[in-house]
Order: structure tokens, then sequence, then C-alpha cells
């Protein structure tokens, strides 16, 4: 079997971590061919720990904080902050280091010791981890620990350091694996759109939906695919393009808004995202709903979202330019109108997960599947990260023979040019 596009490594799918992992593969190896299956649903603006940043040496936005607005008075989730506002903090708690998955048995206790001081830090960590995390079944004193790893974050574009070499293959929406082979350690795909390829190592970089899409489509797909792993919930947003006179400049890229005093649960906690595009201003509001959810529904929590804006925003209402999905539906649209509107609310809609992976090994030796909830006790994508970088260190050690080989190669090559000039 001989197909046209022939690679040494692909990446299928948008997910942060395997886009990286693009990045890195054209470092350690420069000799190889790279190709990049996109299927057309990954972000611009990807919240990562500024921690994270430095460990994995992201071209990342200058770092902020998030911001929490309670009834009582506003919190900044900042280290200074927390010091000042819960004394008893131990610094052992701000300690964690991104670099180990596994958070132990004494940062456990020390997080429990903490909560029953201070109670009220049940709600703040759970606003922040409604936004940065992808597991909504995560325990008090795991989301504590977690969400201190994230006092100080940053806005980070995978895509833009995706190097040129790296050929691109995006997919339409509706394109389902229709075959997968693996013959002399070679995978073989093709797509229903007739996009087919070859490649020695392949690594998938989607979310599980996709992967159970896949499974129904292709009767040899090599991922073990488990849909008990999906939550019942879903993280839906809509974006507003605002004129710039109605956010203020003080809004941080991630204001968390609690409607109670006490311990709020999902829908009582309200995210709002800022980001600056060009001479306009991007909001990203985010409510949780059941999954699959009805297109009423999904509105209704984002009308309340947008209550809740309009209050902290006073000036949005009237600079508001656009909206991703209609509001009005329930009065103005047909059937096919809710359809399309709710098919793209779930193009956008970001999975959650009830339980965890460790790694990212499949049936077959030479493909790898960076599935987005591992390690989701972490702040996503910090667990795909994690595994990616033990990947590609495994593949550098494989192919490193190769790789001092293709160098004295180019140093021979260049030292003929030398000699001949």
């Amino acid at each position: 079997m001989l197909f046209q596009r022939e690679f040494d490594f692909t990446v299928v799918g948008d997910e942060p971590a395997g886009l990286w992992c693009l990045r890195e593969l054209a470092r350690l190896f420069p000799w190889a061919r790279l190709g990049w299956v996109s299927l057309g649903v990954g972000s611009d603006n990807v919240l990562v720990p500024q921690a994270a940043s430095q460990v994995f040496n992201l071209n990342s936005s200058v770092p902020w904080h998030p911001e929490i607005l309670l009834r009582r008075r506003p919190i900044t989730w900042s280290t200074e902050t927390l010091k000042e506002v819960f004394p008893s903090l131990p610094q052992s708690l701000f300690n964690g280091d991104l670099a180990d998955p596994y958070l132990g048995r004494q940062m456990h206790h020390l997080a429990d010791t903490a909560l029953r001081k201070h109670p009220e830090l049940v709600s703040c960590t759970a606003a922040i981890w409604k936004r940065i995390g992808r597991t909504p079944t995560l325990s008090p004193q795991s989301c504590l620990a977690s969400t201190l790893l994230a006092t100080e974050m940053c806005c980070w574009n995978p895509v833009v350091e995706i190097p040129s070499t790296v050929q691109r293959m995006v997919l339409a929406s509706d394109v389902r694996l229709a075959a997968m082979e693996n013959r002399r350690s070679i995978n073989y795909l093709s797509f229903t759109d007739q996009t087919e390829f070859s490649t020695r190592h392949l690594l998938f970089n989607h979310t599980i939906s996709t992967g159970l899409q896949w499974t129904e489509s292709c009767a040899r797909f090599c991922l073990n695919v488990d849909p008990s792993a999906l939550a019942r919930q879903r993280s839906y947003s809509i974006r507003l393009v605002v004129a710039p006179q109605g956010v203020p400049t003080t809004l941080q890229p991630l204001t968390v808004l609690i409607d109670t005093d006490e311990v709020p649960d999902n829908s009582e906690i309200w995210p709002i995202e800022c980001f600056k595009q060009g001479d306009k201003t991007e909001l990203i509001l985010h409510v949780h709903d059941v999954y699959p959810s009805s297109a009423e529904s999904v509105l209704h929590k984002i009308k309340n979202s947008l209550k809740r804006a309009f209050r902290i925003l006073p000036f949005l209402t009237d600079r508001i330019e656009s909206f991703s999905v209609p509001l009005d539906l329930e009065s103005c649209g047909d059937q096919s109108m809710r359809l399309r509107a709710m098919s793209r609310i779930e193009d956008t809609s970001i999975e959650l997960y009830s339980t965890t992976v460790l790694g990212c090994s499949t049936r077959w030796p030479t493909a790898f599947w960076l599935a987005p909830n591992i390690h989701c006790h972490l702040p996503y994508p910090v667990g795909p990260l994690i595994v990616a970088r033990a990947l590609l260190r495994e593949l550098d050690r494989r192919l490193g023979k190769r790789r001092i080989r293709q160098a004295g190669q180019n140093e021979a090559q260049l030292a003929g040019v030398t000699k001949i000039q």
C-alpha cells in the first residue's frame, strides 16, 4: 500500500499538548517529515499556569492573576492576596511541582487542614476550577492543591508555534475515519473525504467524543475509547464581540462571579474570559449543562450568565457588536435554526471527565493517544503536556542514534562546502 503523503510523525487533532509536540518534534528531529491533521476545533487562547509556561517553554502572554467576585468582596487569586486573606495557608501548598503529576498524601493532608480552618476556600477553589479544570468530581482537597498551582496564569496560542515545515491537512466537521492499518510498523490512515497518508509514528490528539465516532466508523481503530470516562455535563460557551468602551481595562482575562456566600454549586459560578482582538474585545461566557442538551436549556443558562456580566460591566449593554449564537431562538427560530445553533454550540463545547488515565499507549506500538483526561486532576492541559514530554523523551531515546547520524552527515556536508569555498 503506497500513499502520496508519507510522514515520520503525524499528529491527528487540535488539543494543545499534541500541537506542542509538533514544535518539539521539529526541534528534536529536524530530518523528520511532520504532518498535522486538523479537525478545526482548536482554540487560539489556552489558559495555562505560568509555572507550566516555564516548565514546557511555552511562548505565552504576560502573566496575570484570576479574579473572584464574591458577594462580599473581590479576591485576586494571587499568592500574596491568599496569604493575606487566609493566613493559615501553609507555604508548602504554594510549592506544588507542576512537573510531578501526583499530589501526594502530605499535600492532601495540608489541604484538608487548610479547608478546616478556612471553609470559604471551598467556594474560591470551586470558582477557579470550573474554568481551568476538566473534571467536576474532584475532591475539595485536591481542588485546592490544584488551583494553587494556577495563582499566576497566562494565555498561550499553540498554533503559532507550529513550524512552517509541518504539512497541515484540514478535515471538515462531518469527515470520519474510514480505515486504519498497521503493516511493518507503518501506520496507514484514510478518511471519508479521500484524505489518506502513511506515518511511522502516529499521535492522536483529539477528544473522547471524536474517538467514539471513529470507533463506530472504523472497525480497526487502535484506541480503547471508554465512553464512561465522559462526565454527564459539558462546558458550553458563547462569544461576544464588544467595542473597547464596553469593557474596563482592569478586567482580567479570567474573572469568576459567585452568586452566594455559601458553598456554591456549578449553577452559581459564572466564569467570564476577556481577550483583546485588535481594536475589539472578545468576551467568552461559560456555563455547565447536561450532555446531550437542548438549545433552549443551554441558551437559558447563557442568558443568566449574560445578566451577571451586565451587572459587573454596566456599559456592556450598548457596546455588544455580535454574538456567536443568536439568543432569540425560542421566539424567532424554527427547528432548523435551533439545530444549527446547537451544532455550533456543541462544536465549541468543552468535554468534562469522570475518570482519568495515566498514559498514552495504544494497541499499536507506534501509535499514541494524548487523551484530554490524562491526569485531569491537574489544570488543563498540564496533564497531557506531562505525558507528552515523557513520550518525546522515549522517542528521543529510541531514535537518538539516527538523530546523531543525521547531525554527522550535516556536519560532513558543511565541511565539504567550506573546503570547496
